[in-house]
């Protein structure tokens, strides 16, 4: 009930009311005490009649309960108005009110509806830097006549895609008429971590700029980079350019961008390798491009298609890691992918073709954390392997570290479910106080032993380092765990490679000889592999020139290499040592 007063006099009759209650007519008497007509209208403040409709807010909610599902005393239509992320469907209804009547709607439980997350998960934010030289100019031709098959293209993978083209100092038109402006026009020329961008080739500094200040609106944030020379200044390709593309790398995982690298045709040596360390330090792809007009679009599509992040990217409605979490096998690897969708991008990581990666199946690499910053004592490093078989024969725990280590009282410490292995760096020495190169040591556990640790089938790795431990007192310092054993059911892999036996076969396209048709690798049989032969890479049974041409290609490289790769002396490094090796058999004829 609401007093509504006189007009001055003592007294006041209603004779008609809306029928909302809105407003209302009568009779009142005024200070002279004379009988007058009156129209009262209900005047409300805005917080008590939020739609503006003359009827108080919460008379509306007591009429109509169905206006507050929430039941928060507000009417849902106007929480909707003022903040529509509340209703991200556009449905008219409370994104809450829907997940409170449907759990289902949100099966990973963030409180936010599954196909708004789907959707959103879609968008592609694409910025497209070009070299704008004049050697770039048929790349550039070629790209700006496809810019629309492009979006075309990822649009029918179920992406939306935004793409930006930009040079880096000019916009030439002609050939690059696509050019949607500069980097330094857009961002400036002030490089994020230090530097002018200057020049129309610094596509590395111009990446970091890019990186650090694209308005990005969405999860999937990926920039390609287009050039045929050095990332600073352009050719010659040296230090500086390394520089560059570091600085560039950074500023890219700290956004939360991928980068693309495509080395253009005629790009040297060097320039891919720029192309290959900036795709591979943010997650993304590189290539080289021959032919702009046969590889070009298509490289870039299969680079950015592989590298963006799909929430369903089986496109069947349901988020992955819901399908994952109610069946932690359909991504056997852990790495957050189902496994489908890996092998559906990329049919040579199932050889076999029987639906199941051959990385779950083949001892090769069960687990490895990758190459991470230095151990620092306060956080340590762990590598979880869920769904872990029990093993079958010895598993051998690779640890590579570089770090803080010199003093007594900086130790690192591998344990397995909590279970100390080993303790490294005992004692003062100069030596291990970050190294010019990082140290590897191997742990090898029997059967029995790594099944008795593994309690249950998440098991989970873990170097530590002791409190004294510092990452900044080793800036440069390095961390890994690789874990790599069989497992009772896994494919034969008689040479150790990571691929099934049958792929390895020259008939099912590997590069294995079966000369007696037994479908065994010839390399494994008679006591084969490499050891049988030393020196003997490629297992033709000649230590020649053929064997130092491999050698030479993964010189450097480890750990994880495997003897058909040159690792002669099993450390799981290319080096000095396999040359010896191999030198010293040079020539030799084991036919």
């Amino acid at each position: 009930m609401r007093e509504i007063g006189t007009l001055g006099g003592n007294t006041s009759r209603a004779y008609a009311v809306s029928a909302d209650g809105s407003v209302i007519v009568g009779e009142s008497t005024n200070a002279a005490g004379e009988l007058r007509a009156f129209r009262w209208v209900l005047q409300l403040d805005p917080s008590e009649d939020c739609n503006n409709n003359c009827i108080a807010d919460d008379l509306e909610i007591l009429s109509d309960p169905s206006l507050d599902l929430d039941g928060n005393g507000l009417i849902d239509a106007c929480e909707i108005a003022a903040d529509p992320s509340l209703d991200c469907n556009n449905n008219g209804i409370l994104d809450s009110v829907e997940i409170a009547a449907d759990p289902s709607l949100d099966c990973n439980g963030n409180g936010i509806l599954d196909e708004c997350e789907l959707a959103i998960s879609a968008v592609l934010d694409v910025v497209v830097i070009f070299d704008t030289s004049g050697s770039m100019n048929d790349d550039a031709a070629v790209l700006c006549a496809s810019v629309s098959a492009l979006e075309a293209d990822l649009a029918s993978l179920g992406f939306v895609p935004y793409v930006t083209i930009l040079g880096i100092t000019e916009a030439p038109g002609g050939p690059f008429s696509c050019l949607q402006g500069t980097v330094l026009q857009e961002f400036g020329d002030s490089v994020p971590g230090g530097g002018l961008l200057d020049h129309n080739e610094d596509w590395g500094d111009a990446a970091a700029i890019v990186a650090d200040r694209f308005p990005w609106l969405n999860e999937n944030r990926i920039i390609v980079v287009i050039s045929d020379e050095g990332a600073q200044d352009g050719d010659p390709c040296d230090a500086a350019d390394v520089a560059s593309v570091n600085n560039a790398i950074a500023f890219a995982v700290q956004n939360g961008v991928k980068i693309i690298g495509v080395a253009a045709e005629g790009s040297s040596a060097c320039v891919q390798g720029l192309m290959e360390q900036i795709a591979e330090g943010t997650g993304g792809r590189w290539f080289l491009s021959t032919d702009p007009d046969a590889d070009l679009v298509e490289g870039i599509t299969d680079a950015i298609t592989a590298v963006s992040f799909s929430r369903d990217c089986n496109q069947n409605g349901i988020l992955d890691e819901c399908e994952i979490a109610a069946d932690p096998s359909l991504d056997c690897n852990n790495d957050g992918i189902l496994d489908s969708c890996q092998i559906a991008q990329d049919l040579s990581l199932d050889c076999d073709a029987d639906g199941v990666l051959d990385a779950c199946q083949v001892p090769g690499i069960i687990a490895d954390t990758g190459l991470l910053g230095p151990l620092n004592g306060t956080t340590p490093v762990n590598l979880t392997i869920n769904n872990a078989p029990e093993a079958s024969t010895d598993v051998r725990i690779t640890l590579t570290l570089k770090g803080d280590f010199g003093q007594q009282v900086e130790i690192a410490q591998l344990r397995m479910n909590g279970f100390l292995l080993e303790t490294y760096f005992l004692g003062t020495d100069p030596l291990f106080e970050c190294p010019e190169e990082p140290f590897t040591f191997e742990v090898v556990l029997t059967p029995s032993e790594f099944n008795n640790i593994r309690t249950s089938p998440t098991v989970v790795f873990s170097v530590a380092g002791s409190p004294a431990v510092s990452a900044a007192e080793c800036p440069d310092g390095v961390t890994r765990i690789h874990v790599q054993y069989y497992y009772e059911g896994a494919p034969d892999d008689c040479n150790g490679n990571g691929i099934p036996d049958l792929c390895d076969l020259e008939i099912f396209g590997g590069s294995s000889l079966d000369e007696n048709f037994n479908f065994i690798p010839d390399e494994c049989e008679n006591g084969g592999g490499p050891s049988s032969c030393p020196g003997d890479i490629n297992a033709d049974g000649v230590v020649d020139i053929d064997d130092f041409i491999i050698l030479a290609g993964n010189f450097g490289s480890g750990p994880g290499m495997t003897p058909q790769q040159g690792d002669l002396n099993d450390d799981g490094f290319i080096d000095i040592d396999d040359f010896i090796i191999l030198a010293g058999n040079f020539g030799n004829d084991c036919n």
